[in-house]
């Protein structure tokens, strides 16, 4: 699928199929649920990939046969290492940072933190005062 482009018309019809999550100018997205199962009706059926595009409604002549290959041998190595959780969304990103994990904590753990860090700020103010003298 090298240097390939879609027009508007398209993306329009390619957009318009089941299992297509979206598409771009430059690259095409299949649904979550259409790479599984591609790859289940390959291991099950194996019949070959462009005939389960074909099936799908996708023009095969844009891509070529080598394209669907190449992909559905990529979903099937996904789906081989983490299984049908393979194509489920993933949280990107860095996670959220909790301190100390706050939510964990019980009432007299959350009470003995707080007076804490108002002694902190005491103790911060009273240094604040003693620099400014």
């Amino acid at each position: 699928m090298e240097n390939i482009r879609f027009n508007e018309q398209l993306i329009k019809q390619l957009s318009a199929l089941e299992g297509v999550e979206k598409v771009t100018p430059k690259m095409i997205c299949f649904t979550n649920k259409f790479k599984l199962y591609a790859v289940n009706r390959k291991r099950q059926e194996g019949i070959f990939a462009y005939q389960i595009f074909a099936e799908a409604g996708v023009d095969i002549s844009l891509f070529g046969k080598r394209y669907f290959q190449d992909l559905l041998k990529s979903w099937n190595q996904q789906f081989t290492k983490e299984g049908s959780l393979a194509f489920e969304p993933k949280t990107k990103g860095r996670p959220r940072k909790t301190s100390e994990n706050v939510q964990h904590m019980t009432s007299d753990e959350l009470k003995a933190k707080v007076a804490y860090l108002e002694a902190e700020v005491d103790f911060l103010k009273k240094l604040r005062s003693l620099e400014e003298l």
